[in-house]
């Protein structure tokens, strides 16, 4: 994977930011992609709905989405999971979901396996939506039939360019400074935080206590990112490094009434 890619989606007129559609329109994208997974099989439905540059992360490693599927064998267990927290930008290009997941071996069996994904949408130029990154963490017990669905919708367009890695370095140059501290100011009271053997945090004070307890010294890269036309959602993924191993991690970023924020992370641990 080439390292620091940035993704900058066709510009559109400021002017028709305000008639694009709910958020709901990702979700249902999201609903869709979940059900042919469950009627068909999880091969299928990721082939079906993964964009040709979208990636899939494991222990580290960042591997084309299209590549590592067609290397897996179809299997009879069934993967499920829904969208509970999720955002449209206001050009309606860019978006995200993120929900609980669990695997069976079949509908008729026991959950073996749970936790959250998070998935970065895009909309092509087919007007299809499309999945550019997929990143899951495992948890115990399931959520799945205890998270609901809520909309994000306080993303404001800016006027003025942004690059985002630019962003997200200024950032991982404060947090190796001043540590979790670093994210004081940039979360909100909707701020996520998904990460392994843990259920989703959600709040600032929330996801700031967690984030203390991580380890010390985690060192992030950045290796690809994208904003929307409208510059009020950006998203940046890249691999974690600490302690001797090295993991992945995948940030949103929103524009709100005082700057860009930081709306949902996902950190492998």
């Amino acid at each position: 994977m080439k390292a620091k890619k940035l993704i900058i989606l066709p510009a559109v007129l400021l002017v028709n930011f305000s008639f694009a559609q709910s958020g709901q329109e990702v979700a249902s994208a999201e609903l869709a992609f979940a059900n042919t997974a469950k009627i068909k099989s999880t091969k299928t439905a990721f082939l079906q709905y993964m964009d040709s540059t979208a990636v899939v992360f494991d222990k580290g490693n960042i591997y084309n989405g299209i590549q590592h599927w067609n290397k897996q064998e179809e299997t009879s267990g069934k993967l499920l999971w829904h969208p509970s927290f999720f955002a449209m930008s206001a050009s309606g290009d860019l978006g995200f979901t993120t929900g609980p997941w669990e695997y069976r071996a079949s509908m008729q069996d026991s959950v073996t396996g749970s936790g959250q994904y998070t998935t970065i949408w895009i909309k092509n130029k087919n007007e299809e939506w499309k999945f550019l990154v997929d990143m899951g963490v495992y948890y115990k017990p399931s959520l799945f039939h205890q998270q609901s669905q809520q909309e994000f919708k306080t993303l404001i367009p800016s006027k003025e360019p942004v690059d985002i890695l630019s962003v997200e370095q200024k950032f991982i140059r404060e947090f190796g400074e001043n540590g979790p501290a670093a994210y004081k100011g940039l979360l909100t009271e909707n701020s996520w935080l998904n990460i392994d053997r843990k259920q989703p945090l959600q709040t600032a004070t929330a996801v700031l206590s967690a984030l203390a307890a991580l380890p010390a010294k985690m060192a992030f890269t950045p290796v690809a990112g994208g904003v929307s036309a409208a510059r009020d959602m950006a998203y940046v993924y890249g691999t974690i490094q600490y302690e001797g191993k090295k993991e992945n991690y995948l940030r949103i970023w929103v524009n709100t009434a005082t700057g860009w924020k930081i709306l949902l992370q996902v950190i492998k641990n």
